[in-house]
């Protein structure tokens, strides 16, 4: 019967991928392989059934041996993109890059809550109103300042650090680096309607009210927000332009059928 093994397809494109970084696997990885083997064959009993249990799931033991292998290639590629001098490192300034051609922007701000934080109760009308007027009164204190972009930063943060209610601002003292889809949206279009260096008008969102300062992107924050991004892309891409060969036998199977007929056989092997 023909089996199809469409975990070659990425595995080998990784070992080819890992040959080429001149990466390959330590001695501690190989005898790990080898241990975890091992405890397959003895829970099936032999080597022989075990690899039998592989071939229910259309995979023969090669190719289970190489996904082993890959995964800790894949650690292996990991590790060299995150060492500073290997052939596969990415600075921070390469990883803001990525970040900025995926749309990413830093915006800080200043929210002024209609929702009692503790409950998530929203706020009586009178006391909207009050936040309103607030926020009113900050708005008009920025644009005053508006034009000197080093003194509005400096004047927003303090002011944000006075009134804001935002529960982030702790962890985020310096605003938001983010893109599209990851803030609500509101507050994502306030941000991308602004030029770098303005504020925005007061606005609305179901936490209450915004004024955001569009800040140029904060390339640290930025190059830790696509890291992982970054290495699953790169890799992704790679696989997706290896050049894959198929045989003409390959081309006539139909992919359910060859499903069908596996798990056919697996239950007259149960």
């Amino acid at each position: 019967m023909v089996r199809i093994e469409l975990y070659d397809l990425l595995s080998k494109t990784q070992e080819h991928i890992a040959r080429y970084y001149a990466t390959a696997l330590t001695d501690e990885q190989k005898a790990a392989i080898e241990a975890s083997d091992q405890t397959y064959i003895d829970q099936y009993g032999s080597e022989e059934a075990f690899e039998a249990e592989l071939n229910k799931l259309g995979m023969r033991r090669e190719t289970y041996d190489r996904v082993a292998r890959s995964n800790y290639l894949y650690q292996n590629l990991y590790e060299l993109y995150n060492t500073e001098g290997s052939a596969l490192y990415a600075s921070d300034e390469d990883l803001a890059l990525y970040a900025a051609e995926k749309n990413y922007i830093t915006a800080d701000h200043i929210l002024l809550t209609t929702k009692d934080t503790a409950t998530g109760e929203a706020l009586s009308d009178e006391e909207k109103a009050e936040k309103k007027a607030l926020a009113e009164e900050i708005k008009q204190k920025l644009d005053a300042c508006e034009g000197d972009l080093t003194a509005l930063t400096a004047l927003f943060r303090e002011l944000a650090d006075e009134y804001s209610e935002d529960p982030g601002r702790e962890t985020y003292p310096t605003g938001y680096t983010f893109t599209t889809g990851a803030m609500v949206p509101e507050f994502e279009a306030a941000a991308y309607a602004l030029a770098e260096g303005a504020v925005s008008e007061i606005v609305e969102s179901s936490f209450g009210y915004h004024i955001l300062l569009r800040l140029p992107l904060d390339k640290a924050a930025a190059a830790d927000a696509v890291r992982e991004t970054y290495f699953t892309d790169f890799f992704s891409g790679r696989v997706e332009s290896a050049v894959i060969a198929t045989s003409a036998e390959f081309d006539k199977l139909d992919p359910q059928v060859l499903y069908e007929t596996i798990q056919a056989a697996a239950q007259v092997e149960g």
